[in-house]
């Protein structure tokens, strides 16, 4: 219990027709300064001196403590690791990431400072530093409690969220080049502790640091290894966002049509994708889902491996270098609809460059030596081709090269414009035959290629366009799918931090903390909120078995009505946590 003694004394002497001169003594009381004791009851003897003094006043700051206090931290320290518990239990604390011989922490550090609202205090730097005090029982409170801190909170740290006990910050180097950006997010038994999650991660949620909630779907997921989720961050230039899990009664919100720009789907029309980005090794993996792994042919593992338009790719010599992606009936059986998709990168066009080729020349795309694009389909031995324009493609440039028959049109695109087509019904040929990349005897590729794919589909307009505009995921993990999604290089990659509660608390049990705008408490991972201002600020919390209540400032913020007993559980009791 804080409270705060003001004495004025008045006085008026007056001795004949002269004054001796003002004085006061002052005698200390018998505890010296920011000393405790520990009785029952306790005496403390002050005395004053004056004379002739029209008016003094005197401020006296002191704390009453009772048996009730089971943790009280004055960070008054100034140096060490130790933020030593003045109450009479010893929950001593220990600094954890902050630098123990800073005593004067200002700007961006965190260690000891003089700026304290009373006297020294401690400065947190928001990322991974703390005071860690070990669990003890006497912090395992279940029926009442009071918490209370003298904050100021000098960023954006995030909000608890209702009924999850556990967050952990996940940083991207770099930052996200634009708004809704898909960035992928691995899981590991190393950074991520399955037991505190659902089930296949349905209590998995990501946020902003300004409260922001965002899309995700998870790919994969592998308690005993790897897995692996994509979150769609909503704001540019974010180089941290939050991830909260350990809520029993939560729910998946995993949603893969929510999180990337466009899903092709259907009846899982993909048959065959080649990113060529495993960049060593002489097999080119199909992560269509179907297995048709191309085999590099009269090629040269050591240098074939190049960087490409996303990622790696493959460069071909224009004599003899091709893939072989085999015979299987899922690329050697279209007969109704089909679409042959790749971005390309031609070193000369002196001849004919086949790009994706059937051996018995039911379907292909190529670049012919003056620079048509040629999209061809073969029914009844017969070719129908749609050829773009003479000079459409020059060499020394990336290309987008889409061909599709629907059943009743033969098209070729180049670069998101359609530049031809020609009409036909009927079916394509069908051939047990090998599937090229490149190709190994006629008229093989001199050049570059990249993510090429295969679909049993036509592809629609708007489908090519954000190909053309963006990137196409594809995974094993989600067959047969083109995850259209957008693509920076270098892409973010993100690091998963510590787990951490927020501000003051007991992570699961109680807590309360603050930003620059909000200050929170939470009970059984029940949060209530009330608004602030930046600078100091006086957050209290009280919880007596049916209500919560937030306090700032003498203020009461927020209550809510709650019943039951407050968890207990073996975690440590944390102060400065994302401060």
């Amino acid at each position: 219990m804080k409270s705060k003694t003001t004495i004025i004394l008045a006085l008026f002497l007056a001795i004949g027709f002269a004054f001796a001169s003002p004085s006061l003594d002052y005698t200390p009381p018998t505890l010296s300064d920011n000393s405790h004791t520990f009785n029952d009851w306790t005496e403390i003897n002050l005395t004053i001196n004056e004379e002739n003094l029209s008016q003094f006043e005197f401020d006296w700051d002191y704390t009453e403590m009772d048996n009730y206090l089971v943790g009280y931290w004055r960070f008054d320290e100034s140096l060490g690791t130790n933020a030593y518990d003045s109450s009479e239990i010893g929950n001593n604390g220990t600094l954890i990431n902050m630098n123990p011989g800073l005593d004067n922490c200002t700007g961006n550090c965190s260690g000891w400072t003089i700026n304290g609202k009373k006297q020294n205090a401690v400065v947190f730097d928001s990322v991974d530093d703390f005071v860690s005090v070990a669990d003890d029982n006497t912090l395992d409170i279940t029926d009442e409690i009071t918490i209370e801190a003298w904050v100021n909170s000098l960023g954006n740290a995030p909000i608890p969220i209702n009924g999850w006990q556990y967050m952990k910050p996940i940083t991207l180097s770099p930052v996200t080049p634009e708004a809704n950006y898909q960035v992928k997010i691995e899981l590991t038994t190393s950074n991520f502790d399955y037991s505190r999650a659902k089930a296949n991660g349905e209590d998995l949620r990501f946020y902003e640091t300004n409260g922001t909630k965002l899309d995700y779907w998870i790919e994969k997921w592998n308690a005993t290894g790897t897995s692996t989720i994509w979150v769609e961050v909503a704001t540019n230039n974010t180089g941290t966002i939050y991830m909260y899990y350990g809520n029993p009664s939560a729910s998946s919100e995993s949603d893969v049509n929510s999180t990337f720009i466009r899903v092709i789907d259907g009846a899982q029309p993909l048959v065959g994708s080649w990113h060529f980005d495993e960049g060593s090794g002489t097999v080119a993996y199909d992560t269509s889902g179907n297995d048709n792994g191309g085999t590099l042919t009269n090629m040269d593992s050591a240098t074939d491996w190049v960087n490409g338009k996303f990622g790696k790719a493959l460069t071909f010599d224009g004599t003899d270098d091709a893939v072989n992606c085999g015979t299987d009936a899922s690329l050697t059986g279209i007969n109704s609809e089909i679409s042959l998709e790749a971005w390309i990168y031609l070193d000369s066009l002196t001849t004919h460059n086949k790009v994706i080729y059937h051996s018995n020349n039911c379907y292909g795309i190529a670049v012919l030596s003056d620079g048509r694009t040629e999209v061809r389909i073969r029914d009844g031995g017969t070719n129908y081709d749609a050829n773009a324009p003479a000079g459409t493609i020059t060499a020394g440039q990336w290309y987008h090269l889409v061909g599709t028959y629907n059943g009743e049109y033969v098209r070729s695109y180049v670069n998101n414009v359609m530049k031809n087509e020609k009409i036909h019904t009927g079916d394509i040929d069908t051939s047990a035959t090998v599937i090229y990349i490149s190709n190994p005897s006629a008229y093989p590729f001199h050049g570059i290629i990249d993510e090429a794919r295969i679909y049993n589909k036509a592809l629609t307009v708007d489908e090519i366009s954000d190909l053309y505009t963006n990137y196409g995921y594809t995974t094993k993990n989600y067959p047969g799918r083109v995850l259209v999604r957008k693509y920076a290089s270098p892409e973010p990659t993100a690091t998963i931090g510590n787990e951490t509660a927020t501000g003051i608390s007991k992570a699961g049990s109680y807590g309360i903390g603050a930003n620059t705008t909000t200050a929170f408490a939470s009970i059984n991972n029940q949060i209530i909120t009330g608004a602030i201002s930046s600078g100091w600020n006086h957050i209290v919390q009280t919880y007596n078995g049916s209500n919560q209540k937030l306090y700032a400032n003498g203020e009461l913020k927020t209550s809510q009505a709650l019943t039951g007993a407050i968890s207990a559980n073996s975690n440590n009791f944390t102060i400065g946590n994302l401060f």
